[in-house]
């Protein structure tokens, strides 16, 4: 069985990813700061750096420093704070995936971080990250939820942390195709800045780093249920691409959003999904190793009451021998006390104590002394 407790090189990994993270915010924050649009808007041709993505970048890093540290000194308050944060981040990603999904121009919150610097933005004017980048972010704070500082939920964790990268290396790839000189073709990924989905390749690093030893393999376990179950689904996988093509068809035709929007949320619904088969494995694997403890309990005690049951049915068959003198108990090799007696042959705890009416009686022999004495 898998368990977080992965080698001294790999432990520093997470933290060392969110500081990384953190600092190239900073020089983001920067250029927002003093008006650099170099900046804040490195490739002019390409989607720029929006304040929001920032901050929640920036939040998702301080969680990854968070359970790093947490993985290292097995501080709850720390795991705790980085749970406390990251559904606060999940909550914010929810907002703009909705805002893009249902809102054309800007709102309030899109502006509310450099409103003056906004309207300098050349291809988005709402100020508000990508349906691709909403996505991810969320995709990576549901994974700062299902961190556990042990075993439990270790393979939800795991696969969620690498299906968090599924946008950021798409971007990427589209950015390299745009940059070969394919310029005709239809890169929908590259809604996500460049420097986001750099930064997010660092982020799902610092994730990765955290799964349990034994990485993707703990999930694909044969003992474990969640294994079985992802090795069942796999060969259903081939129909995949065929529907999720259908119904992003089907969306961009009919309905009234997007192609990125649409690709987004199918996408991370197809993570949510496969993060939701892999808990109900994990449930019920520890639904099953409950009962088989309860059932090996049960098992032992009930060889303990057969074999005491079976000592008190020897001992009732045989004729027990007290010496009236000693009174100990001939137990066919020596005399030894009642007491020992009771406890090594019936398993019965004895304690001493002493009877009222004896106590009196050493009373009154101690009081007889002492009047003898004093007559003496």
């Amino acid at each position: 069985m898998a368990s977080y407790s992965p080698g001294k090189w790999q432990t520093p990994i997470p933290v060392h990813a969110g500081v990384l993270l953190i600092i190239g915010l900073g020089v983001g924050l920067y250029g927002w700061i003093f008006d650099l649009n170099f900046a804040r808007h490195p490739i002019p041709s390409l989607a720029p750096v929006h304040p929001w993505s920032m901050v929640l970048l920036a939040g998702l890093g301080l969680c990854l420093v968070f359970l790093g540290k947490c993985r290292a000194t097995g501080s709850r308050w720390r795991w705790r704070t980085a749970q406390t944060l990251g559904a606060a981040l999940g909550f914010i990603s929810v907002y703009f995936l909705g805002e893009n999904a249902l809102c054309r121009g800007a709102t309030w919150v899109d502006s509310l971080l450099f409103p003056e610097n906004i309207a300098a933005i050349v291809h988005d004017s709402t100020g508000r990250p990508s349906p691709e980048a909403c996505a991810t972010f969320l995709v990576f704070a549901v994974s700062v939820l299902l961190f556990r500082p042990n075993e439990e939920r270790a393979g939800a964790f795991t696969v969620a942390s690498i299906l968090g990268l599924f946008f950021p290396i798409l971007a990427l790839s589209g950015f390299l195709i745009y940059s070969a000189g394919f310029n005709g073709m239809d890169t929908a990924f590259l809604g996500m800045s460049l420097p986001v989905a750099a930064l997010c390749i660092v982020l799902g690093s610092g994730f990765v780093a955290l799964s349990p030893r034994g990485g993707l393999g703990y999930v694909f376990d044969p003992n474990r249920f969640a294994g079985a179950i992802v090795r069942r689904l796999l060969p259903m996988a081939a129909g995949g691409p065929v529907l999720l093509g259908s119904i992003v068809y089907y969306v961009i035709v009919r309905g009234n959003w997007n192609g990125r929007l649409a690709v987004a949320l199918l996408v991370l619904l197809t993570i949510v999904l496969i993060v939701l088969v892999l808990l109900i494995g994990d449930l019920v694997q520890r639904q099953q190793e409950a009962e088989r403890r309860a059932a090996e309990a049960r098992e032992q005690l009930l060889e303990k009451l057969r074999a005491s049951h079976a000592r008190i049915e020897s001992l009732q068959r045989s004729v027990l021998v007290i010496c009236a003198w000693t009174k100990t108990v001939w137990n066919g090799e020596r005399w030894i006390p009642v007491e020992e007696f009771l406890s090594e042959h019936l398993d019965i705890p004895v304690s001493h104590g002493i009877s009222e009416e004896a106590f009196r009686r050493q009373l009154q022999t101690i009081g007889a002394g002492k009047a003898s004495l004093n007559q003496a």
